[in-house]
């Protein structure tokens, strides 16, 4: 049948300041505050997850930041907090490798099994490019959770 997934290369020049000097540094911004998810100057794509089954994801510097779950699809902690999820963390960087982030499709179709992976594009310093393959269902298919 046909393709139902889509491709994009995305490149992200790194943040600039005033009079378009580039900052230096790598990233990592020593005044930070890990804790304020609200910090839009630090944010280029905000918290979300990828309507599709499942997305296939390459770049080639820091940028991408996870949310891991802390809590199964039945509400049971695992130790990490109050919450269902921890905190952010950086997606690994790896040359040749590429990162697998769970979409919500998936998680219906494990009826939560695995879940949704929320997912954001922090700012950086540093120029970067990602590749990224969401990968879909054709609009007329019935999802449903699968007898696992």
């Amino acid at each position: 049948g046909p393709d139902f997934g889509t491709i994009r290369l995305l490149s992200y020049p790194g943040r600039v300041v005033e009079g378009g000097v580039q900052k230096e540094g790598n990233g990592d911004d020593e005044n930070k505050d890990d804790d304020d998810d609200s910090d839009t100057e630090r944010t280029g794509i905000g918290a979300h997850t990828d309507f599709e089954c499942f997305t296939l994801m390459h770049q080639n510097a820091p940028g991408l930041q996870l949310m891991p779950r802390c809590r199964d699809a039945h509400g049971h902690g695992q130790g990490q907090g109050h919450n269902e999820f921890g905190e952010w963390i950086d997606a690994p960087v790896r040359p040749g490798d590429f990162l697998v982030i769970i979409g919500d499709m998936f998680e219906r179709l494990t009826n939560g099994m695995l879940r949704a992976t929320p997912h954001r594009v922090c700012l950086t310093d540093h120029p970067r490019e990602s590749i990224i393959r969401f990968n879909a269902f054709a609009p007329d298919t019935i999802v449903r959770p699968l007898d696992l």
